[in-house]
C-alpha cells in the first residue's frame, strides 16, 4: 500500500508536466487518482476479511498498474506507425490504462456471475 501511495502521489505530480497539454495531464492524472483510490479500496477490503472485495479491487489495481507496460506499448506501435509523437501521445495518456481498466471491470463481472 505504502509503494501505491507514493508511486500514487509522484504520478498525480508528474502528470502536470507530462508531454501533450491538459489531455495528457488529465488522463495521467486520473491514473494516479484511481491508482490510490484502488490501492486503499483493496487495502480497506482486506483489513475486513471481505477476500472476494479485495480480490476484485486489486484486478483492478493490478490493472492500472500495468498502465507503464501498456504505454510502453504503445509508444511503440505509435512510433512504428508513423504517427507523430505529438499527434499520438495525448492519446495515449488514456489509451495506457482506459482498456486494461475496461479488461478489468470485465473480468471482475464474470468472476460476480460464476460466484453469485
Amino acid at each position: 500500500m505504502l509503494s501505491i501511495l507514493v508511486g500514487g502521489i509522484s504520478g498525480l505530480y508528474m502528470a502536470q508536466f507530462s508531454f501533450g497539454g491538459t489531455i495528457s495531464h488529465l488522463g495521467f492524472a486520473l491514473l494516479a487518482v484511481l491508482w490510490i483510490f484502488t490501492g486503499y479500496k483493496a487495502y480497506s477490503s482486506i483489513i475486513r476479511k471481505m477476500i472476494v472485495a479485495h480480490y476484485h479491487w486489486m484486478v483492478i489495481n493490478f490493472a492500472l498498474t500495468f498502465a507503464a507496460v501498456t504505454l510502453r506499448i504503445g509508444l511503440g506501435i505509435g512510433f512504428g506507425s508513423g504517427i507523430p509523437f505529438e499527434t499520438f501521445y495525448p492519446y495515449l495518456a488514456w489509451l495506457c490504462w482506459v482498456p486494461n481498466l475496461l479488461i478489468a471491470l470485465v473480468i471482475i463481472r464474470k468472476d460476480a456471475a460464476i460466484i453469485g
